[in-house]
């Protein structure tokens, strides 16, 4: 069983002895270990919102069909919940993949094949989807969407740049 650990309580690390823990604080520790766990400890108070929202988070976890309790219900019965079968329900995801559509030429679909990708992926998932363009020459996506979007360029050398959303 592997358990999330959101907590700073330091009882729940004593009662976990021999159980494999998953530490986090930030929302994106626990929304990367979010696919491997089977229970979740978590202090809310504790929690540090970044870069995504608690509630988001929240939504995952019951999303995801894992059990969530704070640091003080594992405490008052931590052998009641490392008992737990997996219950973990929803789409198998895979560890911190990427996809990526490459082409030398121009015109191919790529932009379109990658945003129908990440659409999809968004829709069944329920999860956030980051969609990067590296581009050499003018970007599909500006003129698909008709935004002007700072380069990869801009954004890694003017610090006043802000990526599109």
């Amino acid at each position: 069983m592997k358990v999330l650990v959101a907590t700073k309580a330091l009882g729940v690390f004593d009662a976990l002895q021999g159980v494999e823990a998953k530490k986090a604080l930030y929302t994106d520790q626990i929304y990367q270990v979010v696919p491997e766990v089977q229970l979740a400890i978590i202090d809310w108070e504790d929690i540090i919102p970044y870069p995504h929202s608690v509630k988001m988070i929240k939504d995952l976890l019951v999303a995801r069909g894992i059990p969530t309790i704070t640091s003080q219900e594992f405490l008052a019965q931590p052998a009641r919940y490392l008992d737990l079968k997996p219950t973990a329900k929803g789409p198998q995801l895979p560890e911190k993949k990427s996809i990526a559509f490459v082409s030398y030429s121009g015109g191919t679909g790529k932009t379109t094949l990658a945003l129908d990708t990440a659409l999809h992926f968004a829709r069944r998932t329920k999860l956030p989807v980051l969609f990067v363009e590296f581009t050499y020459g003018v970007s599909a996506l500006s003129t698909i969407t008709g935004l002007t979007m700072p380069s990869l360029c801009e954004l890694s050398t003017q610090l006043e740049a802000e990526p599109m959303l």
